[in-house]
């Protein structure tokens, strides 16, 4: 697992892009870095050889415009993607990254919960419906955007599940 904050975000260094681009390159530059046999305190770490982007919020816009551009990315899991907002977070582009992520060959997993602050579960079980297959979608009761509504754990079990399956790897 590799977890980061893009640009700018808690102790990130940098600015924000406010388009995205720079963000999908910060997502590009991760892989290939773990791609590479990344060096971390001395060590190399175990060989990679394909990965799967989970992405929360505004991390799954971009993870999710950033799925075919990687070739060894083999799937990609966006966690209350803000779909009715994603225009004001990468500055218009939005209708460009929901095609890359709707349109993707690659095995996707849309999860989200019914009383989302950002998009209806209406407009988000929508959006899933355009999803090119393989796709796969969850809404979860009583949950908002932020996982607030006691979820959290039953969501986390689903993308494990997805990614074992993705994967055909047992995840710990």
């Amino acid at each position: 697992v590799c977890r980061f904050n893009f640009r700018g975000v808690g102790a990130s260094g940098g600015s924000p892009t406010f388009s995205g681009d720079g963000e999908k390159r910060d997502v590009a530059s991760a892989c290939e870095f773990l791609l590479g046999g990344a060096q971390v305190g001395g060590q190399t770490l175990c060989e990679i050889h394909s990965i799967l982007l989970i992405g929360y919020s505004y991390g799954s816009v971009i993870t999710g415009a950033a799925v075919d551009e990687i070739p060894s990315v083999r799937g990609v899991c966006a966690i209350s993607y803000p779909y009715s907002y994603c225009w004001a977070l990468v500055a218009w582009k939005s209708s460009g990254y929901w095609n890359a992520f709707k349109n993707s060959q690659k095995p996707k997993l849309l999860v989200f919960g019914d009383e989302d602050n950002f998009s209806s579960r209406r407009v988000l079980e929508g959006a899933a419906g355009e999803l090119a297959a393989p796709a796969e979608h969850q809404c979860f009761e009583q949950v908002d955007h932020f996982w607030r509504g006691g979820s959290l754990a039953s969501m986390c079990a689903r993308v494990v599940e997805w990614a074992e399956g993705v994967s055909r790897v047992p995840l710990q």
